[in-house]
């Protein structure tokens, strides 16, 4: 009786979900959520046809707006190209190159 298993096997990664990771999840499940509501209320003011539109649209934009802010970062930051001078004083002088 020498067989070892390891209990506590990926406890430090965190938590994911078809490619979403932590809170992302989260915002996947409220945003989803509220555009289902959402549009379930156009359905009920305008018809079937606009609701299901607007669903069949914003479901998918959502999804496509958290996985790129995912990659990105949860907060937004500026991201200079080029080359950035750091002179004495507070001033910041930044030459930028064509992004491609």
């Amino acid at each position: 009786m020498t067989d070892r298993y390891n209990i506590f096997r990926g406890v430090q990664k965190p938590i994911e979900f078809r490619g979403f990771k932590g809170h992302f999840i989260y915002m996947g499940i409220g945003g989803g959520f509220g555009v289902i509501v959402i549009g379930g209320l156009i359905f009920a003011l305008f018809g079937a046809v606009p609701g299901c539109v607007s669903i069949a649209t914003c479901l998918p934009g959502w999804f496509f707006y958290l996985s790129r802010k995912q990659k990105r970062g949860l907060s937004s930051k500026t991201n200079d190209f080029g080359i950035i001078i750091f002179e004495n004083k507070p001033i910041l002088t930044v030459y930028e190159k064509e992004r491609f």
